[in-house]
């Protein structure tokens, strides 16, 4: 988790927006922790708060971790979760250059999505990715690009609506990510959920 500030202002987050940034020697020596210890299969996932705020240390560490990674004969996966907002080709180019696979956080649907992804003004950020997505899918290919499939209770009876609105928009690999400490996973929300898991 690179930063804990953000551009979005999320209802569920559980991130405190202390606008606090990493500095390179800590961002170092994580990636010298993860890359000494054993196995050969390595993942660098790098969070925030919304890391695209702090790209200037997604400059330095990739290319850092990369080089490691040669030297140590470690076989490294890269990824970045973001919720896309402040993305362009630059950005995008420079990760798919260094092999960076992109994670884009999201609900689903325009109305599932805006209910709880919006800036501070209550304004959701739907309008926003969609054309942010053009972009990506512009410069990757699907097989770099996944979803963080964002599920809280309030909106999981519509589990198989929102899951095939992200496949409709072109993704094809999916990290469910289940929404805590947002409203309650009473046993009924359960049961809906596993419906939906099971729909698929």
């Amino acid at each position: 988790a690179i930063t804990t500030d953000c551009n979005l202002a999320c209802p569920y987050c559980f991130v405190k927006h202390a606008s606090s940034y990493m500095r390179w020697p800590v961002a170092k020596a994580a990636v010298d922790a993860l890359l000494n210890t054993s196995g050969k299969d390595k993942l660098l996932s790098i969070y925030g708060g919304e890391p695209f705020l702090h790209f200037s240390l997604i400059r330095r560490l990739v290319p850092y971790a990369r080089s490691c990674a040669r030297r140590k004969r470690k076989d490294l996966t890269i990824n970045v979760c973001t919720n896309l907002i402040l993305a362009d080709r630059a950005k995008l180019c420079f990760l798919k250059r260094n092999d960076v696979k992109v994670i884009v956080s999201v609900f689903g649907e325009k109305d599932a999505h805006d209910a709880l992804r919006s800036f501070s003004s209550r304004r959701g950020s739907y309008a926003l990715l969609r054309k942010k997505l053009d972009l990506l899918f512009a410069v990757f290919s699907e097989t770099d690009i996944g979803a963080a499939f964002c599920v809280a209770p309030g909106g999981v009876a519509r589990f198989r609506e929102n899951w095939e609105h992200l496949l409709g928009l072109g993704f094809r690999h999916f990290n469910i990510e289940i929404i805590r400490g947002y409203g309650e996973w009473t046993p009924g929300k359960r049961a809906s959920l596993l419906r939906g898991l099971l729909s698929l």
